[in-house]
C-alpha cells in the first residue's frame, strides 16, 4: 500500500486518564509531588492502517476505548502516546446538537450546526430544504430550539449532522435516535455515505451491521487491539468471544438454580412479596411433592446455550409423595424478559401424567423434548410446574411451582454445515407470476 493511498495510519497510540479520588489531590499531587491519583490506560499501543475510500468498523464492548479513539481521530481529545496521521478533509459526529442553540430556531440552528460541522453558508443553503424534510419538521423550523420535543431535536441534530458529503466520515451508529421511521431513514443515510467512496470509520453496538457495511474491522477491547482485519472474520470472532461471555455468566446464574436440592431451604414457597422484588422470581407449594431440579439439554447434554433448530430438552427431577391414584401433570413455561410467556406446554392436554408407580416410590425425573428448537434469538427462562389434574382448573391445584428454574441463550444460525439437516420453520418456494 502507497503512502497516497492511506486515509488514515495509527502507530502505537496511547491515552492515559489520572483518576483520582478527590479533586483536591490533584492539587496535592502538583505541590507536594507525590502520586495522589490511579493510572487507567483507555487505549494502549493501537496500531492500524486505513485505505483511502474503506469503510471500517470499530466494535467492542461498553468502556472498551472505541469512543476515545475516534476523539483522537477527530482531533477532540489529546493522545498520550504514539502517532496518527489523516490525509484529507474529515468530518466527525461524535456528540449531536454542537452548535445548536436552545433560543435560536430550527433554521438558525441548522446554520449554527452547519458551520461547527465545517460547512460553508454556501453549502449549509444548498443543504438546508434537504436538512428540512429529512427532519420532517416542517412548519416547525421557524419555532426556537427550546420548544422541540426530545424528538424533534434528535431529528433536526441529527438531519443536519447527516447532510455531510465528506472525503473522511467519522460516525456513531449510536447516535441515531427517534422513533422507528427515523432510526431506518438514518441508517439509510450511513449506507449511502458508506457507498458514496468516502473513508467511513463506523462505531456501531451491532456486529450483524458491521458485518454489511464494513469492509474493514477493528476489535478493541479494555483498551487494546484485540483483532483487525476483514470485517466478516472479526465480526464472527468477536460474536464468538460475546456468546462465551454470554454462556458464563448464564452458568453462574445456572448454577445457583442448579442446587435446588442441596439443602432443604432451596426451592421453598417465596416468603414474601419482598424476597419476590429481591430476586425477580417466586416459588409456590412444594409441600407434597417438590420440584428438586430443572436441567436443561441439548443433543451433547448438559448445555445453556442453544442454536436455531436445535434439538432441546428438560429434564426436571422431583420427590414427594401423593395418591397414586391422583393425575398429576407438568407444566412448561418459556420467556424473556421482554415477552414473559414465549410458549408453553402442559402435559394433560395430551393425557400425560406421571405414573402411579413414580408417585408410590416418592421421586423421578420427566424429560420434555422439542426435536427442533425455533425460537429467535436471545435469553430465555424456563418456569416448571407441578398440579394435580382437576376440572375446572384452580391455582390449588398447584402442588409445586417455580418461576425462572433455569435460564439459557439462543443463536442465530449462521452457517448450515451440509452434514446437517436443517429443518426450517417456514417454507420458502418461489412462485410464477
Amino acid at each position: 500500500m502507497s503512502a497516497n493511498d492511506i486515509a488514515i495510519k495509527v502507530s502505537n497510540l496511547g491515552k492515559l486518564y489520572k483518576i483520582y479520588n478527590k479533586p483536591i489531590n490533584m492539587l496535592k499531587e502538583i505541590v507536594i509531588g507525590n502520586k495522589y491519583h490511579v493510572e487507567h490506560w483507555a487505549l494502549k499501543d493501537i496500531s492500524f492502517e486505513v485505505k483511502k475510500g474503506q469503510v471500517v468498523g470499530v466494535i467492542g464492548s461498553n468502556g472498551a476505548g472505541k469512543s476515545t479513539l475516534l476523539k483522537i481521530l477527530a482531533g477532540t481529545l489529546d493522545k498520550t502516546e504514539g502517532e496518527y496521521h489523516i490525509s484529507g478533509k474529515i468530518s466527525a459526529i461524535l456528540e449531536l446538537g454542537t452548535g445548536f442553540h436552545p433560543q435560536y430556531t430550527g433554521r438558525e440552528n441548522i446554520e449554527m450546526g452547519g458551520m461547527c460541522l465545517g460547512m460553508t453558508k454556501s453549502e449549509i443553503r444548498n443543504k438546508e430544504q434537504w436538512i428540512i424534510d429529512f427532519s420532517e419538521l416542517g412548519d416547525a423550523i421557524d419555532q426556537p430550539f427550546q420548544t422541540y420535543s426530545s424528538g424533534m431535536k434528535a431529528r433536526l441534530t441529527f438531519a443536519t449532522a447527516m447532510s455531510v458529503d465528506p472525503e473522511m466520515f467519522i460516525i456513531d451508529e449510536a447516535l441515531a435516535a427517534g422513533d422507528a421511521y427515523f432510526v431506518s431513514k438514518c441508517m439509510s443515510r450511513i449506507r449511502e455515505i458508506c457507498n458514496s467512496g468516502a473513508t467511513v470509520f463506523f462505531v456501531s453496538h451491532s456486529s450483524h451491521l458491521v458485518a454489511e457495511l464494513c469492509d474493514y474491522a477493528i476489535w478493541i477491547e479494555k483498551g487494546e487491539l484485540k483483532a483487525i482485519g476483514d470485517s466478516n472474520k472479526v465480526v464472527k470472532a468477536y460474536e464468538y468471544e460475546s456468546w462465551k461471555r454470554i454462556e458464563n455468566d448464564i452458568n453462574k446464574k445456572n448454577q445457583e438454580l442448579r442446587s435446588f436440592s442441596s439443602t432443604d431451604e432451596n426451592f421453598n414457597e417465596t416468603n414474601s412479596y419482598s424476597d419476590v422484588i429481591a430476586s425477580g422470581n417466586y416459588v409456590i407449594g412444594g409441600e407434597q411433592l417438590k420440584i428438586d431440579k430443572v436441567e436443561v439439554l441439548g443433543a451433547q447434554g448438559l448445555t445453556d446455550i442453544f442454536t436455531v433448530n436445535d434439538y432441546f430438552s428438560v429434564q426436571i427431577f422431583w420427590k414427594g409423595t401423593l395418591n397414586p391414584d391422583e393425575k398429576v401433570w407438568i407444566g412448561l413455561g418459556i420467556g424473556s424478559e421482554e415477552f414473559p410467556v414465549v410458549t408453553s406446554y402442559e402435559s394433560w392436554s395430551d393425557k400425560r401424567f406421571l405414573s402411579s408407580s413414580s408417585l408410590t416410590k416418592g421421586f423421578g425425573a420427566i424429560k420434555i423434548s422439542i426435536p427442533h428448537l425455533h425460537l429467535g434469538q436471545g435469553e430465555y427462562f424456563l418456569s416448571v410446574s407441578m398440579s394435580v389434574y382437576r376440572q375446572p382448573w384452580s391455582k390449588e391445584c398447584i402442588l409445586h411451582r417455580v418461576d425462572k428454574a433455569c435460564y439459557f441463550r439462543v443463536k442465530r444460525r449462521y452457517l448450515i454445515p451440509s452434514s446437517l439437516k436443517y429443518d426450517p420453520v417456514y417454507d420458502f418456494t418461489e412462485v410464477e407470476c
